[in-house]
């Protein structure tokens, strides 16, 4: 049985560390900025660091909800903590949904998104974004909210072709969404939307009948920090604090206490990532027009985030060719079958420049020698 997408992923991780050879190109967010990070935490290690730490944090460091807060606009009482969007999708889908209740996905997904509620009893069906813009179709939406649909998940910027929901998209899709069923709720994974330089509010602030979860890991590379926070009306965190309890226990004080730091210092790491994958975009779009003119991929480069999605037109399915390009090419990038499109493969460009330009021209010969294989 092939694996999952997290337990793929993680298996990677450990290849890529014994393997200097590989160029990596799976990741979907920015290097970890340990040079900024080290120089913040030098600053406040210590006494500083201390008083931090002394605080309780039974439901959570207040300080951290707190300039969770200031950030968004949301209202400290409506954030929960959780230990990265991932234990966050989990505690979701286990306090809101039910055997047998009906879900309905964006597809392309990020699989997870799929997988979690399927892990808990629910039926999922999917709701196509439509090539080439990855947009919806308010219709569809409609024809698909039934009586016992309890849940709408989607992404923000979408994972994993970098489209945007703007305010007005989300406002449309709920009213469907209520025309259908007004208990049905929306949650909006929105990791990627800071990536945005005047990003929107979050979509809980819209109405409460959407749910928002973002953390620090994609836009700002803290993966060790495990950092991440639901926003929702009191009535689902209530549900959702009486899971966390038996799901989690209690979350770290230290890495809650330098999330703290982080979070103070968000303009410097937003403005580092940005730059980042600004660079780093036109290196995508130099190295991938040539495809694209000669109909190898198909797929419009994003303008936003650190993802790209292209289809490869004429392969049914890329597990062959990703596993291909890493034997034969060391460069790695995730297959399609992972977010529901098989003859796509997703590439992440959040990392360091020169190995990206690398990695993206041997991902080009490989292409090249593969297709004419065929």
């Amino acid at each position: 049985m092939k694996p999952d997408y997290l337990t793929w992923f993680k298996n990677q991780l450990l290849e890529l560390h014994s393997r200097e050879d590989i160029i990596s190109l799976v990741s979907s967010s920015v290097d970890e900025p340990w040079t900024v990070f080290n120089r913040q935490m030098s600053n406040h290690f210590g006494k500083d660091l201390m008083q931090r730490l002394s605080e309780p944090n039974p439901w959570g460091l207040s300080k951290l909800k707190e300039l969770i807060s200031s950030q968004y606009g949301i209202n400290a009482q409506n954030i929960i903590l959780t230990q990265g969007a991932t234990n966050a999708i989990f505690l979701i889908c286990q306090c809101l949904l039910c055997c047998g209740d009906e879900v309905l996905v964006e597809a392309p997904c990020y699989e997870p998104l799929w997988k979690t509620p399927e892990l808990v009893g629910a039926r999922v069906t999917f709701v196509s974004r439509r090539e080439p813009d990855y947009s919806f179709n308010l219709k569809e939406i409609a024809q698909k909210v039934s009586e016992k649909t309890h849940l709408l998940i989607l992404t923000n910027l979408h994972n994993p072709t970098g489209s945007f929901l703007s305010v007005e998209n989300l406002r449309k899709i709920l009213e469907v969404v209520r025309s259908k069923n007004k208990e049905t709720k929306i949650m909006v994974d929105e990791v990627y939307l800071d990536f945005l330089d005047d990003r929107s509010e979050p979509a809980v602030l819209l109405d409460n009948g959407f749910i928002t979860i973002s953390s620090l890991t994609k836009v700002y590379g803290f993966n060790i920090l495990r950092c991440g926070w639901i926003a929702a009306e009191e009535e689902i965190l209530r549900k959702i604090r009486y899971d966390q309890v038996f799901v989690d226990g209690i979350g770290s004080k230290y890495l809650e206490a330098l999330s703290t730091i982080v979070m103070e210092n968000l303009a410097e790491y937003r403005n580092l990532s940005g730059n980042i994958v600004s660079k780093n975009r036109q290196v995508l779009a130099e190295m991938m027009t040539p495809l694209l003119k000669n109909g190898k991929i198909y797929g419009i480069l994003p303008d936003e985030g650190c993802l790209y999605f292209p289809k490869i037109p004429e392969i049914k399915n890329t597990d062959a060719l990703v596993d291909y390009l890493e034997k034969e090419h060391k460069v790695c990038v995730a297959p399609g079958r992972f977010f529901g499109k098989q003859n796509h493969i997703r590439i992440g460009f959040g990392g360091s420049h020169n190995k990206l330009r690398e990695g993206l021209k041997r991902f080009r010969e490989g292409l090249d020698i593969f297709l004419e294989r065929m």
